[in-house]
């Protein structure tokens, strides 16, 4: 147990990790509000991120370029499998975004264009 608290020792490291993502949390928002008072637009990391370009290509026009259509869609599926499995422990609502944003791909190579609803 800890001194003065009823939280037992092995969950103090639980605890101190949330308080610094809590931290983490506070400071990016921080960061974001000055961002929009001085109005610096934060980059698109859904959609275009940033350190995914050089050279003005994107990683993912490489990538897709690069396998034929049958790899390309076990690309998207895996993509969108891991950002699902890995939303609740890493970047929540973001991962969420990024699997949309796959099976969007998947769909727009895959199905006809007059089904795509999305």
């Amino acid at each position: 147990m800890i001194k003065g608290a009823n939280i037992p020792t092995g969950n103090h490291t639980k605890v101190k990790s949330g308080m610094r993502s809590i931290e983490k949390i506070k400071r990016r928002t921080k960061e974001m509000e000055q961002k929009a008072v001085i109005g610096i637009k934060s980059p698109d990391v859904v959609n275009h991120p940033p350190h995914y370009t050089q050279g003005g290509i994107e990683c993912i026009e490489a990538i897709e370029s690069a396998l034929t259509p049958e790899e390309r869609r076990g690309y998207y599926k895996g993509n969108i499998i891991k950002y699902i499995w890995r939303e609740r422990n890493k970047n929540g609502d973001q991962d969420l975004q990024k699997a949309e944003w796959y099976l969007k791909r998947l769909l727009e190579e895959w199905i006809d264009p007059k089904e795509f609803l999305i």
